[in-house]
């Protein structure tokens, strides 16, 4: 979910067919996302990664990329992890204590760190599927798919969010005026 921006349970549910390892990219069918049109989602060498990962993990090659145990998906699980991690006392839903966590911060958190690296609200909305909203009649017209400007902003998250992982910062360079 962090490698691509896109909702749990489509990552839950991604299916081979669905897949072009060879281009790096992944359509979701129009009938699996919440607004109904047909998304593509550029996959980074790191989201390449964890699906090859999958594949020599015993997935493959008709169905579920991501297997859960006995085959199904990973999608009730996660929400067994959650409760655990309630239970536990690690996340709560006291507003007064730690902040609960949810599926959709993932997104959010790509989201953010989009707009941290200086990208537009449009592209952003692009790599999440999401309605970018404007008059119905530039709607129409206006028919460009952003896979160029997606697959930039991703290349450029998963960047940061390597850097992240290994502990790193990223430094800033932030113009300034003469």
């Amino acid at each position: 979910m962090l490698r691509t921006g896109q909702r749990a349970g489509e990552v839950f549910d991604m299916q081979w067919r669905d897949v072009d390892e060879a281009n790096g990219w992944w359509t979701i069918p129009g009938e699996k996302v919440k607004n109904e049109k047909t998304h593509r989602v550029p996959l980074t060498k790191a989201a390449l990664a964890l699906i090859t990962k999958a594949r020599t993990a015993g997935s493959g090659p008709d169905g579920l990329v991501f297997v859960g145990p006995e085959g199904g998906s990973y999608h009730s699980r996660a929400v067994k992890v959650v409760s655990k991690l309630r239970k536990a006392g690690l996340i709560t839903n006291d507003a007064s204590q730690t902040v609960d966590y949810i599926r959709h911060d993932f997104r959010r958190t790509v989201a953010t760190g989009l707009q941290a690296l200086a990208f537009p609200i449009s592209t952003i909305a692009h790599v999440l599927n999401q309605s970018e909203g404007g008059p119905p009649v530039t709607q129409t017209y206006a028919r460009h798919h952003f896979d160029r400007e997606k697959q930039t902003a991703l290349e450029a998250w998963g960047r940061h969010l390597d850097a992240l992982l290994a502990g790193q910062r990223q430094k800033k360079t932030l113009p300034f005026r003469r």
